[in-house]
């Protein structure tokens, strides 16, 4: 597998990192990612990131989740066991099933979405995370630049200089995401 190269801007400032990623979309280098310890409001809009879609996911498990509890619970008052209390006969009763249904509503939402984002961002066991500098998930916000969609590297070195980045560093990866051996 080829490696793949990338050059970092450290920055210590997220209003610098937002400068420079503006200036990177507007002079047309691709940035490959940014890295920071909290969000950094507007830093998606000039890195082209989408929305996602992760919201309508969860609406779906919760639908899902409400769904299948209301059937089972109408099944077993119906079906496995029905309960004749005082000869009178089972009815429909969908207020006592509101509880267990918003209970299995939620839990349903929570771990299901929980999942989805840990296969989406692939964090799974044993997954070593590629990183550009120990502190970048305390103090430190680091720019990724492909270094091999974007050609002119002196140009993106002045760039991220002009821009107020505290350190630029090469780095080599393997492959996005390394797997433990």
């Amino acid at each position: 597998m080829k490696p793949t190269k990338f050059i970092a801007g450290v920055f210590d400032d997220p209003v610098l990192l937002l400068r420079a990623a503006k200036k990177a979309k507007e002079t047309g280098i691709k940035v490959y990612d940014c890295y920071t310890p909290f969000a950094v409001h507007g830093l998606d809009k000039h890195l082209g990131i989408k929305r996602t879609r992760l919201s309508i996911a969860a609406f779906l498990y919760g639908c899902t989740g409400f769904v299948l509890s209301f059937i089972l619970q109408n099944y077993i008052s119906w079906v496995d066991w029905p309960i004749n209390i005082g000869g009178k006969p089972n009815t429909f009763a969908l207020v006592t099933f509101v509880p267990v249904c918003f209970e299995s509503t939620v839990l349903c939402t929570a771990l299901l979405t929980i999942f989805t984002f840990w296969a989406k961002s692939r964090m799974f066991h044993g997954v070593i995370p590629d990183l550009f500098d120990n502190r970048q998930t305390s103090d430190l916000f680091i720019m990724a630049i492909d270094a091999d969609s974007n050609k002119n590297h002196d140009a993106i070195e002045s760039m991220l200089k002009q821009e107020g980045a505290i350190d630029i560093r090469k780095k080599e990866f393997a492959s996005n995401h390394s797997l433990i051996q």
